[in-house]
């Protein structure tokens, strides 16, 4: 783990899912935090998310600017993916 994370804390979370074409920054509101997880409310929707440690200092930083690269350079790089049938 690279920092501490606390409870009230704001982070920002690379939320990327290739398969799915999901490339998105993500503010959250720390509001638990347990020996082994901690969990995370995202600012305009509400919805809690729950993380392990090892997001910290990957996905998961106090900074927004190096995690908005980061989505960034993923969604530059992303596959294309098609469904089939006509094109």
């Amino acid at each position: 783990m690279t920092s501490v994370i606390n409870k009230g804390d704001v982070v920002y979370w690379a939320r990327i899912i290739h398969e799915t074409g999901i490339y998105e920054v993500l503010e959250l509101k720390i509001r638990t935090v347990e020996p082994d997880y901690f969990v995370g409310t995202e600012k305009r929707s509400k919805q809690a998310f729950i993380f392990p440690y090892d997001y910290v200092g990957e996905t998961i930083l106090k900074e927004r600017e190096p995690i908005l690269r980061m989505v960034q350079e993923a969604e530059k790089n992303k596959k294309e993916f098609t469904t089939g049938g006509d094109e």
